[in-house]
């Protein structure tokens, strides 16, 4: 099946929620152009690589722990995203980690992009308190802009 699959990675804990409450606000509006339901992962780790093998177009969301306005979205690339310290991902074996593994397997899409949405505190949820509604709507909104966009 081809068309964009959206993966939304985080936790139900904290600032971490945020990839899937906005991937619950986006998926009616992008439904004509998905693959399949919205996949919510739960800190993957290496198994996101199970997720992205093929697939033809793929948008990531994920917190972002960047000091940024919580709710601002930040496109990132692959080879963009952090690789120490403060990561895209909190969950260990962080995002950048699960691509690389995935692009020397060869299970990368040809069109994948990271939809960072910026959050405050700790995306661990130890610490980061639960997105707010404003944060949820401007995320949902910027996401849809660019994905709009990127279609014209």
């Amino acid at each position: 099946m081809s068309g964009l699959r959206l993966l939304a990675v985080g936790s139900p804990l904290g600032a971490d929620r945020i990839a899937w409450r906005v991937a619950e606000r986006i998926q009616a509006p992008l439904a004509q152009r998905l693959d399949g339901p919205v996949r919510y992962l739960d800190r993957p780790g290496a198994a996101l690589v199970e997720h992205l093998r093929g697939a033809t177009e793929v948008v990531i969301i994920d917190a972002l722990l960047d000091g940024g306005t919580p709710g601002e979205v930040r496109w990132l690339s692959p080879g963009s995203l952090p690789t120490g310290g403060r990561t895209c991902s909190s969950h260990g074996f962080g995002l950048a980690q699960a691509l690389a593994l995935a692009e020397s397997l060869g299970a990368l899409p040809g069109r994948l992009r990271i939809a960072g949405i910026r959050v405050s505190g700790d995306a661990s949820g130890s610490a980061g308190p639960p997105p707010g509604e404003a944060e949820i709507r401007a995320a949902a909104k910027a996401i849809l802009a660019g994905l709009a966009q990127e279609q014209e």
